[in-house]
């Protein structure tokens, strides 16, 4: 099965826009001038990271002279639809800019010339439904449906003392006890079978 990786990039620009060269696992996605909104899309197998750099130059004496902004926003990055946080794990080693120092700075934000990475660990976790487990409430269409673990359920509590209670028009599906794939995988279930907002 193939992975697939989405990348969602927001460049602010004046008269200049920056050169990027996006590369996917050692794989050149990108190679060219962002003045727009740009999204990447790639299909590959995975092994044990996905690694995303993104070279950004342009950044000329003059475009910093002329005060014009030259900045791109790794507003996203997806793995098989999941976010990946670019904001907390992207880091952008800043190089060969007018006036700065080269320094690294943790987010998803380059305004200047530099290298940003994202390398993150894959964790395959099948997402495995357990339907015979006991939940507060029995499946049926509703407008909010709760997953979860006994945060959920409410363990020793009385039916008004859980939180989904206090959401009104929700229905608690939390099983005491439940992993993370139990949890997912019920909730995939669910959507595929019945109604809710």
């Amino acid at each position: 099965m193939l992975d697939k990786v989405v990348i969602n990039l927001k460049p602010t620009t004046g008269l200049v826009p920056p050169r990027l060269r996006i590369a996917i696992n050692g794989t050149q996605m990108f190679d060219g001038v962002i003045d727009q909104p740009k999204l990447i899309r790639h299909e590959t197998e995975l092994q044990d990271r996905l690694n995303i750099t993104i070279h950004k130059t342009g950044k000329t004496k003059d475009v910093v002279d002329s005060k014009e902004p030259q900045k791109v926003l790794v507003d996203e990055v997806l793995l098989n639809g999941l976010n990946q946080h670019p904001d907390k794990f992207g880091i952008f080693n800043q190089k060969n800019n007018s006036y700065v120092k080269d320094q690294t700075i943790q987010g998803n934000e380059m305004a200047l010339n530099g290298l940003w990475s994202l390398d993150v660990p894959i964790f395959r976790q099948e997402f495995v439904p357990e339907l015979g487990q006991i939940q507060r409430d029995q499946f049926t269409d509703i407008g909010t449906a709760c997953f979860g673990c006994s945060f959920t359920y409410g363990e020793l509590l009385d039916d008004n003392q859980t939180w989904p209670y206090h959401l009104g028009d929700a229905k608690n599906f939390g099983v005491g006890g439940n992993s993370i794939s139990a949890i997912v995988g019920t909730a995939h279930w669910y959507v595929q079978n019945f109604k809710c907002d």
